[in-house]
């Protein structure tokens, strides 16, 4: 059983303030709570039905070996703290991991965010990331937090696999001498690019781009080439084409 407090604070936390305030986040849904207990994730607390102990008993199997506190709901109450209409019967909460060691000077690739506004595109952006062995996040000021429930939603369980460093200066990875690489619709052709190693792929927000203080750090200009119509790419979408394009270099 759950209390009024609990349900209050747990709820709570779709909002970033609150996730701030206890360093928390919440997860739902077996797939994306097993691959959390999997990659070894701090979970808080785990809320269950009785539904998902009688339909899924190796899920149930693997949480209760990896120690995890468990807490059995009713359904009313599992609705009382979910994020969707019909939820799943799982919900975990768990610890953001502390982001201030940002370490630049590992010879890694990484993804520089620049004021990336929308939470699905943030999301599919790490799991695309995490596709292609991309570990190291950075996000700018003005980016959407990371840990929003939309974002952790599209980002289905890539967050427990990379390293996701918010408020980070581009200034940061230039000193440290990285390639920047600038995505752009004016720049250079991505697929006959020669760019040096490591180097830092820089996305910028869905209305504006790459704000230009950044651009203009950046030591090379990459685009996608257009075959047919339309102004632009989803971002998220250009970063899947633009990461398959560098780690074939």
């Amino acid at each position: 059983m759950m209390n009024q407090n609990d349900q209050k604070r747990i709820r709570s936390l779709d909002q970033k303030k609150y996730r701030d305030k206890y360093r928390q986040f919440q997860i739902e849904g077996v797939r994306l709570v097993e691959s959390a207990v999997l990659a070894q994730t701090k979970i808080v607390k785990l809320y269950w039905t009785e539904s998902v102990e009688n339909q899924y008993p190796d899920f149930v199997t693997t949480v209760i070996n990896n120690g995890i506190g468990i807490t059995r709901v009713t359904d009313k109450e599992i609705q009382s703290i979910s994020y969707t209409k019909s939820p799943s019967g799982v919900v975990g909460i768990c610890e953001i991991p502390d982001s201030s060691d940002l370490d630049v000077t590992s010879n890694t690739h990484w993804i520089y965010l620049d004021r990336i506004s929308d939470p699905g595109n943030l999301g599919t952006i790490l799991r695309t990331a995490a596709w292609f062995d991309i570990r190291h996040i950075a996000l700018s000021a003005g980016c959407v937090d990371p840990y929003n429930p939309k974002t952790v939603r599209s980002g289905m369980g890539a967050h427990f696999d990379l390293n996701i460093h918010p408020n980070v200066q581009i200034e940061l990875f230039k000193k440290a001498g990285y390639t920047l690489i600038g995505a752009d619709i004016s720049g250079d052709d991505v697929a006959i690019s020669n760019v040096q190693k490591p180097w830092v792929l820089i996305l910028g927000g869905e209305a504006n781009g790459i704000q230009q203080d950044t651009l203009s750090q950046c030591d090379t200009i990459l685009s996608i080439p257009k075959l047919g119509t339309g102004d632009s790419l989803n971002v998220a979408s250009a970063s899947a084409i633009l990461l398959y394009e560098l780690s074939k270099l």
